[in-house]
């Protein structure tokens, strides 16, 4: 059994949710902490809940009988107190592992560091509507996401707020003494290390395109890991 899973940004009642992957995942999760790193739904419209959503958030209130659940909030589920409190999981802001005596794990969804959603909120919800149309759209071509992937990886604009999130989050871990910064947020599923901060950096990635990422963190040591479906394992 894991001493902590992380995941993050599942968005419920967006188009583009990978709700059966989630479904399988927490089906053979095994793990003593199961922390929610924030975006878990993409906005509080529950008219826009499928039937298999509705089944994520049951799998999760089972799950937080046996284990503790924490619900790091997100910007686009920010509201979601009432919904965490329901499936009987800790609505916070942040959450510090302490657990290991050398080391401090920071955690936290990571939207704090993204200057952009602070300066240009509405330019914020337009560029992402945007993109959700676009994921709407390769997965109704089924074309393995080929326009979103190209947008995200093309485009030098989010590349570059991409690197300065990543960047904000390293100097805040440095600055308050953290030793290693987990967080979601930027979509990217990443783990680095830098010799200038001595900061250990990962990204839980997201569950809204075909490659679906988790972290596992087993006595200090940060994982990221991609989920493969059994019909993949087959």
């Amino acid at each position: 059994m894991d001493e902590y899973t992380i995941i993050s940004d599942i968005h419920l009642g967006s188009d583009v949710c990978r709700a059966d992957n989630v479904l399988e995942f927490l089906c053979c999760l095994e793990t003593e902490n199961l922390i929610l790193n924030g975006d878990i739904f993409d906005n509080m419209d529950f008219r826009r809940l499928k039937k298999s959503h509705w089944q994520i958030l049951k799998k999760l209130r089972q799950i937080a009988k046996e284990t503790n659940v924490i619900w790091l909030y997100g910007n686009h589920d920010k509201d979601c107190e009432p919904i965490s409190h329901l499936i009987g999981a800790h609505f916070l802001r942040e959450y510090i592992i302490d657990d290991y005596h050398d080391k401090l794990i920071y955690v936290t969804h990571g939207d704090k560091f993204d200057i952009i959603i602070a300066s240009r909120p509405i330019l914020t919800r337009l560029a992402d509507n945007v993109y959700r149309l676009i994921q709407s759209l390769d997965k109704w071509l089924d074309n393995d996401f080929k326009y979103s992937k190209t947008v995200k990886n093309k485009s030098k604009t989010l590349t570059k707020i991409i690197g300065n999130t990543i960047n904000r989050a390293i100097k805040f871990a440095n600055n308050h003494k953290y030793d290693s910064i987990i967080i979601g947020h930027l979509h990217k599923p990443c783990y680095l290390t830098t010799l200038e901060d001595m900061v250990e950096y990962a990204n839980s990635g997201c569950w809204t395109e075909d490659d679906c990422h988790y972290i596992k963190v087993n006595q200090g040591l940060i994982t990221v890991n991609k989920f493969i479906p059994n019909i993949e394992k087959k």
